[in-house]
């Protein structure tokens, strides 16, 4: 059996794709390790990176928001473990970063978001996705903080398939309006 590791952090960087989404690239590892198997390219898209939640109701003023949060950015690594031109698996130990800041309706200093980890293979068709939900508090007197979150993606290699035939998707779990309104602030 060939295992191997590679390990890197990265933040996201803005990338036009033909279609027309946006999506903010970028694969682990370095330099010094290319001569280890690569690892799936994670990307953080877009316009799904930025989550702003307004209190209930129509306004959607500045007075009206609830919680601003951003996917800012990743570390982590991956492990390869497999057969010589057989079926293995890529395991990828992520920490996603996240920043939150507590707007101006958010009276009970107390909120939560959903975000999603999908992984998909060369065409990019997702083969599975895992929704995860967090709450926090904004503690004392405290309007902003960052913190990450860990997740485990394992992805199962067909024989003659590598780590870097698959990405790896990360971004909010928002509501079609969440959405437009995300695409809207990136069109000014």
């Amino acid at each position: 059996m060939a295992r191997a590791k590679r390990g890197g952090t990265a933040r996201p960087w803005r990338l036009a794709a033909a279609v027309g989404a946006a999506l903010a690239l970028a694969a682990c590892g370095s330099a010094d390790d290319s001569a280890l198997p690569p690892c799936p390219t994670v990307q953080i898209v877009e316009d799904l990176a930025e989550l702003t939640k307004f209190r209930p109701g129509e306004g959607r003023d500045l007075t009206d928001v609830t919680l601003e949060a951003q996917i800012v950015g990743f570390g982590g690594n991956c492990e390869t473990d497999f057969d010589e031109g057989a079926a293995g698996i890529v395991e990828t130990e992520m920490q996603i970063q996240f920043t939150a800041s507590r707007g101006p309706a958010n009276k009970a200093r107390a909120s939560n978001f959903s975000y999603f980890v999908a992984y998909a293979g060369a065409d990019r068709e997702v083969v599975d996705k895992g929704v995860f939900s967090t709450d926090f508090l904004f503690e004392g007197n405290r309007n902003t903080m960052s913190f990450g979150q860990e997740r485990l993606i394992v992805i199962e290699l067909q024989e003659g398939e590598s780590a870097d035939d698959y990405f790896i998707y990360v971004g909010f779990q928002l509501k079609p309006e969440e959405v437009e309104y995300n695409r809207a602030r990136l069109r000014r």
